[in-house]
């Protein structure tokens, strides 16, 4: 009887596979460490990742971050005041809501659900040209010009 410990361990009876490999060992040379290693010294970049491509954006009519985190969360807060019921139609989310919201195909629904006021409400409350502030952009003033909200309802 042989006894068999921690320092001097019994024999392993290991796994034997008897079906074919789904292995394919032709690439075994591509897949080796070293050789990727190489292959990226040689050529200076990552041989596995797609190359980038150049985007070109005009970001000209794009806000500044501190707006646009701004507008965020004044969606967000928004969004978290309405009713459960008409943020599940939205899966929660405010990102949702806003791209319903900005489309103006949906000003009806809006109305249905009472986010946005009636439109012969909006006639009522929009300020006629002659009853509108004047605005000069700042041009040649000392001071800048008063903050205004400056949305226009007609977009939904």
């Amino acid at each position: 009887m042989k006894i068999y410990s921690r320092y001097k361990p019994g024999p392993k009876d290991g796994m034997t596979f008897t079906e074919e490999s789904l292995t394919h060992q032709e690439f075994y040379e591509d897949t080796k460490t070293e050789n990727i290693i190489n292959k990226y010294v040689r050529i200076g970049a990552n041989p596995y990742l797609p190359a980038a491509v150049g985007e070109f954006l005009d970001t000209t009519t794009i806000s500044d971050f501190q707006t646009n985190m701004e507008r965020f969360r004044a969606v967000s807060e928004y969004f978290e005041s309405l009713p459960s019921d008409i943020r599940l139609q939205f899966r929660n989310d405010p990102k949702f809501f806003a791209q319903f919201a900005s489309n103006p195909e949906n000003k009806n629904a809006l109305e249905e659900l009472g986010l946005i006021p009636e439109s012969k409400e909006l006639k009522d409350i929009n300020p006629t040209p002659q009853d509108a502030p004047a605005f000069n952009g700042g041009v040649n003033s000392d001071e800048a010009p008063a903050s205004q909200d400056v949305s226009n309802s007609d977009n939904g």
